[in-house]
C-alpha cells in the first residue's frame, strides 16, 4: 500500500471514530465553583381586572428583584453545592385605585398598605438564604434567616386560621423550588427529551395551587440550550373557605435558555393567563409574566 493510500485510510478511520463523539448529545448540568457568584434580575408583572363596586377595575403590580447567588462549597464527587442567596434589591409598584411604590435602594420607606411589609423587605435584603443544590438543580436543606422568619410571623399576626401556610417557612421553601429549573437526567435530544415536575403550594384558607410543568428540550438557540415549558395550573379551593374560587388557566407557557458551557441559566421567560370566578365577588382576569436574566 502506498504512503498516500495509508494516509487516506488513516484519515477515513479517524473520521469514523470521531464523528460519533461530535454528534453525541451532552448532559445539561449546573457547574459550581467555590466562591463564585452569579447575579440575576427578575421581573414579575401582573395585570388584573377585578370587579369592585359593580365595576371592572384594572390593577397592575410590578415587582423587580436583583438576586445574587454565592457558592460556599462544592462536593467534587457529585457536583452538589452549598449556596447562599441574597436579594440585593426589591422594587415594587402598584397602580390602580390605590397607587404605591417602593424601592429598597431608595431613601423612601414603604407607605400605605406596603408599610406593613417594610420589615419583610429589610429582612430579605439584609440577610441570606442558605440551601443545597445538585448539579441538576434539585434544591434541599433550605435555611431561612431567623430575622425573615420573625418578620413573616409578625406580618401574619401568628394567626394560622387566617394565613395558614401562606407565610410560613415551608411555603417559602416551596416557592424557592418553584423558581428553580431542574434539568433532565439523561443527555437531551431535541424534541424527544421530555420531563415534568409536580409542585403543590398551600395558599392559606384559599386552598392549594397544583402545578404540573412539562419541559421539552428544543435544541440549540445560538450558543445556548433551549427548553420549552408548558404548565397546567389548578387551584383546589378549601371547601370551608369563606371565598370559593374556581380557577381556569387559559395559557401557561415559557422558555429557558441554559448556558451549558458555563453551567448556569441564561434567561427564563414565562406567561400565564387565567381567570378566577370568586364567590361572592365575581370574575377576575389576570395576566402574569416573569422574566429572569443574567445580570
Amino acid at each position: 500500500m502506498s504512503f498516500r493510500s495509508k494516509c487516506s485510510s488513516t484519515f477515513v478511520l479517524a473520521l469514523i471514530v470521531c464523528v460519533p463523539a461530535w454528534s453525541q448529545a451532552q448532559e445539561l448540568r449546573y457547574k459550581f465553583q467555590n466562591g463564585s457568584k452569579t447575579a440575576y434580575v427578575m421581573e414579575q408583572n401582573q395585570s388584573m381586572k377585578i370587579p369592585i363596586g359593580g365595576q371592572e377595575t384594572d390593577i397592575k403590580v410590578n415587582m423587580l428583584f436583583e438576586v445574587s447567588q454565592t457558592v460556599d462549597s462544592v462536593d467534587t464527587a457529585t457536583g452538589t453545592a452549598k449556596l447562599k442567596q441574597k436579594y440585593d434589591r426589591v422594587k415594587m409598584s402598584i397602580k390602580g385605585p390605590i397607587e404605591m411604590e417602593y424601592d429598597s435602594k431608595g431613601d423612601k420607606e414603604p407607605d400605605g398598605p406596603l408599610a406593613a411589609m417594610a420589615g419583610i423587605f429589610k429582612a430579605l435584603t439584609n440577610n441570606e438564604i442558605k440551601m443545597t443544590m445538585t448539579n441538576r438543580g434539585e434544591i434541599s436543606d433550605v435555611k431561612m434567616p431567623e430575622k425573615l422568619l420573625e418578620e413573616l410571623k409578625q406580618q401574619s399576626g401568628g394567626n394560622a386560621d387566617v394565613f395558614g401556610n401562606m407565610l410560613s417557612e415551608e411555603s417559602l421553601k416551596h416557592m424557592l423550588n418553584q423558581g428553580s429549573m431542574v434539568l433532565p437526567k439523561e443527555a437531551p435530544v431535541a424534541e424527544k427529551t421530555v420531563w415534568d415536575r409536580n409542585l403543590d403550594m398551600k395558599m392559606g384558607n384559599m386552598g392549594t395551587i397544583k402545578t404540573n410543568s412539562k419541559y421539552t428540550y428544543a435544541g440549540k438557540s445560538g450558543s445556548f440550550d433551549k427548553i420549552d415549558m408548558k404548565m397546567d395550573i389548578k387551584l383546589e379551593s378549601d371547601p370551608n373557605a369563606a371565598m370559593q374560587i374556581n380557577m381556569k388557566t387559559k395559557e401557561a407557557n415559557g422558555t429557558v435558555l441554559f448556558d451549558n458551557e458555563k453551567g448556569r441559566i441564561q434567561e427564563i421567560n414565562t406567561k400565564v393567563i387565567s381567570e378566577m370566578q370568586m364567590e361572592p365577588i365575581g370574575m377576575m382576569n389576570m395576566t402574569q409574566t416573569m422574566t429572569m436574566k443574567l445580570k
